[in-house]
């Protein structure tokens, strides 16, 4: 005797009821968003990256969640245990932190999940926006699973001089999902810290993370964002960063690259206000055969509005990066100034790296201009060096160190500057 097939209604019915028995305690407005979300993960196509075939690598076979402990320890317990800290274990809340002073009563800092229940009037509108990240399979299923992640809203007139530093820690399971969700009202300033991190094993179990980044940043206020991404060696990563600016609004995003085996992310920021201004900085590290595949996105929308795109990586091993840079200058948005410089520096023969500025102009009154480079270590820098004693290691450590320094040492927030150093000088010694 033969069965047939469940029905399409049927297996979706089952998705459905999936979702509700992974997250039966989120209120019902959220599981539907969830529901949704999936089912749109579920009927969009694996995204298209020229460069980073990604149909081959059997994503649907990967587990999305399994219910295991958390594995605490390791590299979070070098955050300082200050005021605005929220380290999050998977889904856990390991240490909340709140900001301190008057002035802060009023902003909220907390974890996603409890800010969904405790502040749904403030969260809905925002979780509710209809995304906006072209052809991301993998955006649709952080919406769906996300886990946890941080919440964190600043009033009106409220600036914050003091970071909030979030630490999303992977535990063991093959599904991570951390979610950020930042909003700045007008006239106001903060500073936000998101440190994506791993226990040290450099392998395992192939694991899947999921990474979504949403800010929200009103006229007038400035919203400064910091980005570092250490993830093992066996983690597929995919990244997804939007933020909105209002009149006058500033956003500087600043984000290091450095772990997972694979890692491909879609930084996407839209200048809707008049007078808007983007600042994108992006050091990335590749060695082994890690791929980075980075894409970042300034959308010029409003009038007089600015951006500035940089990236600077350096590859080693048999690793690869690809870093695209788009301006995309919309019909009205005149005055824009729009600029792009993306650099890489090769120690290997067998790595390989591609550098692509792309400017897509609608507007005539308007300024752009972009500047790509790849190549390899200067040999005669190296002889140089080694002819006055310097070892082979240290020359090239050395000339590392000259070609990022520009850039690293522009990056205003001081932790995640440091961070940034400390993680490329233990690259080059891999």
């Amino acid at each position: 005797m033969t069965t047939s097939p469940p029905s399409l209604e049927s297996l979706q019915q089952n998705d459905r009821d999936r979702v509700r028995e992974h997250f039966s305690e989120d209120p019902d407005w959220l599981i539907e968003q969830r529901i949704n979300a999936f089912f749109e993960y579920l009927h969009t196509p694996i995204l298209a990256r020229k460069r980073t075939p990604l149909n081959h690598r059997q994503f649907e076979n990967l587990p999305l969640f399994t219910q295991q402990p958390p594995e605490l320890g390791g590299s979070w317990l070098s955050a300082e245990m200050s005021d605005g800290l929220l380290v999050l274990a998977g889904s856990e809340v390991a240490v909340l932190r709140p900001p301190a002073g008057r002035t802060a009563e009023r902003v909220i800092f907390t974890d996603l999940r409890t800010a969904a229940m405790t502040h749904f009037e403030v969260v809905k509108p925002y979780l509710a926006r209809v995304a906006r990240a072209a052809n991301s399979k993998f955006d649709a299923l952080n919406r769906a699973w996300w886990q946890n992640g941080v919440f964190l809203f600043i009033p009106r007139g409220v600036q914050i001089a003091e970071p909030f530093t979030v630490v999303h820690h992977q535990v063991a399971s093959p599904g991570f999902f951390p979610r950020s969700l930042i909003v700045l009202e007008d006239d106001s300033e903060a500073t936000v810290i998101d440190l994506y991190v791993s226990p040290s094993l450099k392998s395992g179990p192939r694991s899947l993370a999921a990474i979504s980044v949403e800010a929200v940043v009103g006229a007038n206020a400035s919203l400064h964002y910091g980005s570092i991404e250490q993830l093992a060696l066996n983690t597929d990563a995919f990244a997804t960063r939007t933020a909105d600016l209002e009149t006058h609004a500033r956003m500087d995003w600043n984000v290091g690259s450095f772990g997972s085996g694979l890692e491909v992310s879609q930084q996407t920021t839209y200048l809707n206000g008049t007078g808007s201004e983007n600042n994108s900085l992006t050091v990335f590290f590749g060695s082994r055969s890690q791929h980075h595949d980075l894409e970042v996105t300034s959308v010029h929308q409003g009038a007089h509005t600015r951006s500035n795109i940089i990236g600077k990586g350096v590859m080693k091993g048999r690793s690869r990066s690809i870093f695209t840079g788009v301006t995309d200058i919309k019909q009205g948005a005149r005055g824009s100034d729009a600029r792009q410089k993306e650099q890489t520096l090769m120690l290997s023969d067998q790595a390989r790296a591609d550098a692509i500025p792309s400017l897509l102009i609608e507007e005539n009154d308007v300024f752009a201009a972009h500047a790509a480079s790849a190549g390899p270590v200067d040999a005669n820098a190296i002889y140089y060096l080694t002819s006055r004693g310097v070892a082979p290691e240290e020359a090239e450590q050395l000339i590392v160190e000259g070609f990022l320094a520009p850039v690293i040492d522009a990056i205003a927030l001081t932790e995640v500057r440091q961070r940034v150093w400390s993680a490329v000088r233990e690259k080059v010694r891999e």
